[in-house]
């Protein structure tokens, strides 16, 4: 919940009333070193892929379905909290980009 807020930047608590109102919508699962985290209900969760790192051949399906899974649920959301977090993709090292197609 603290990575949501600080996306977010908004309070914890916040964020713990919106992620009850999602009820049914999202879910905790187990992270690095079992730390909770929430994600889509349902959701493809690919595990090969890592920052700055290229996934293996086989890992680019999931990521394809996680991006299209998170697309539509972001289209029904208000975009604005997202784009104060423009300028830092500006900041990434100049490295290869894939877009995938949603």
């Amino acid at each position: 919940m603290a990575d949501i807020a600080r996306f977010a930047l908004v309070q914890q608590a916040r964020v713990k009333g919106a992620l009850r109102a999602m009820d049914g919508e999202v879910e905790q699962v187990a992270g690095p070193g079992g730390k909770m985290l929430w994600d889509l209900r349902g959701a493809p969760r690919p595990d090969e892929a890592a920052p700055f790192h290229p996934p293996p051949d086989e890992a680019w399906d999931g990521l394809a379905a996680e991006a299209k899974a998170l697309v539509a649920w972001l289209a029904e959301r208000e975009p604005h909290p997202c784009r104060r977090y423009d300028r830092w993709w500006d900041q990434l090292p100049a490295l290869t980009t894939v877009l995938l197609s949603a």
